[in-house]
């Protein structure tokens, strides 16, 4: 039993290894660790902010803490520099006046439009190194690291409430009676008292 243990904890060691030997291959390799991101006087985070900034609307700050996972306070210093330097407006939210909006203004965006590019010739020079189908092998497993560990962190589909549809208070009715007479031993009288209160909800609902 002491040696299953032994190589079940050698082996989980060795995948954490390999996981982080992967992790300073990558930050390496795309300039993550570089003081400004691809040569621009913006660090990786600021550039991702840009890019969020760029490609959504009605974005708050609230909302950029949240899915980039960035200390608010410190989102908070990066979006003042990004105001001083005209990148950024904040306006008031139609949905919540308590809330700001925060979108790219035209310097914001024929600033990131040129770092945008640059970006994306950087990953196609690094692509161009490799033959077609290796391209694809890159691209299939990058996919499934994604999906693997995105699908544990989605967030949860949001519940909708909806008007009744034709059928739904009849399965109420159904459920209902078959549930109080399975816990409450309840009887088809019953039932039919749930029946008429229904009926009476679908015949005045306004």
């Amino acid at each position: 039993m002491t040696a299953k243990r032994s190589v079940a904890a050698d082996s989980r060691d060795d995948i954490i290894a390999a996981v982080r030997q992967f992790n300073r291959f990558y930050t390496t390799r795309i300039g993550a660790l570089d003081k400004g991101h691809l040569h621009t006087e913006f660090g990786l985070t600021e550039m991702r902010v840009l890019y969020e900034l760029a490609n959504r609307d009605g974005l708050t700050a609230r909302d950029l803490a949240s899915d980039l996972s960035l200390d608010p306070a410190y989102l908070s210093r990066l979006l003042q520099r990004f105001r001083t330097k005209r990148l950024v407006s904040v306006s008031r939210s139609t949905r919540d006046a308590r809330e700001r909006v925060l979108a790219l203004t035209a310097k914001g965006r024929s600033t990131f439009a040129p770092l945008n590019k640059r970006a994306s010739d950087a990953i196609a020079e690094m692509l161009d190194r490799l033959v077609p189908n290796e391209q694809l092998a890159v691209v299939r497993a990058m996919r499934i690291v994604q999906q693997l560990f995105g699908a544990r962190d989605a967030q949860p589909t949001p519940i909708v409430l909806r008007p009744h549809r034709a059928g739904d208070i009849g399965w109420v009715i159904e459920r209902h009676g078959a549930l109080y007479a399975q816990e409450f031993g309840f009887n088809s009288e019953f039932e039919a008292l749930v029946a008429k209160v229904a009926a009476e909800f679908l015949e005045s609902f306004d």
